[in-house]
Formats: C-alpha cells, sequence, structure tokens
C-alpha cells in the first residue's frame, strides 16, 4: 500500500455533512440553531476549516442521524492523512527514528501489556477478566 492510504485526497467530515444538508435543503443557519451552535462555527466545520470534535459530532448525530462514530472516523483519517502531508512533522519523525532509542521495538509489534489492554476495551463480553 502507497503512503497515501485513504485515497486521491481525504475528505473532510464537513464535506459529508454539508452534502447532507443540502440532500436534506437544511439551512445552515436552521441547523446551528438547532443543535446551538454559531453559524460561523458550524461553517467552518462544513467548509473544513475546523475540526470536529467528540461533542460536535454527537451532535450532528442527533440532529440529522448520522453516526457520530461514522463522523469521528472520517476526521481520524483526515487528520492523518494531513499529518502525512506535513513536511515538518514528517523531518522530526524521521528524526526520533533515528535516534533508535528503543532498538528491539519493531512497527508491527504490540506488547503484552498493550493487548491486554485492547482485550479489556474491546471485549464487551466479559471473556477477558482483570
Amino acid at each position: 500500500m502507497s503512503d497515501n492510504d485513504f485515497g486521491a485526497y481525504p475528505s473532510h467530515p464537513g464535506e459529508v455533512l454539508k452534502d447532507e444538508i443540502e440532500y436534506r435543503k437544511i439551512s445552515q443557519r436552521k441547523l446551528a440553531e438547532n443543535i446551538v451552535m454559531s453559524h460561523t462555527a458550524l461553517n467552518e466545520i462544513l467548509n473544513g476549516r475546523r475540526s470536529l470534535t467528540t461533542t460536535t459530532a454527537f451532535l450532528f448525530e442527533a440532529a440529522l442521524g448520522v453516526p457520530a462514530a461514522l463522523l469521528l472516523r472520517i476526521q481520524l483519517r483526515y487528520d492523518m492523512q494531513m499529518a502525512k502531508s506535513d513536511k515538518k512533522l514528517l523531518d522530526r519523525l524521521d528524526s526520533i527514528r533515528k535516534k533508535q532509542l528503543f532498538s528491539d521495538l519493531r512497527p508491527y509489534r504490540i506488547t503484552s501489556v498493550m493487548f491486554r489492554h485492547c482485550a479489556l476495551i474491546y471485549n464487551r463480553k466479559g471473556i477477558v477478566r482483570e
């Protein structure tokens, strides 16, 4: 897989929301009033100039029925793609990797502590116990 894991260009969740409200013929002002958000803040989200937060994702879910988890995954992918194109960050990461402070670590290796933590979070049936 290439460095561009998420497609030709990253999609901001605001694009999805903007398409949705246009399709439903809901005005930005009406939506802003409904979710008790300033029109300016809403417009910035819809135009990709402001990130979606967990709180705002839940507000959109309540108003439009678009799942908050979906919007947050889109935001995460957008943020990761933007970070991958940030030259300053890439240089910093390269510098850190060159130091090799922990030579035994590999990118794909998950420690037993991390695995146990993830298992506790994702196992909703309670099979994994402390």
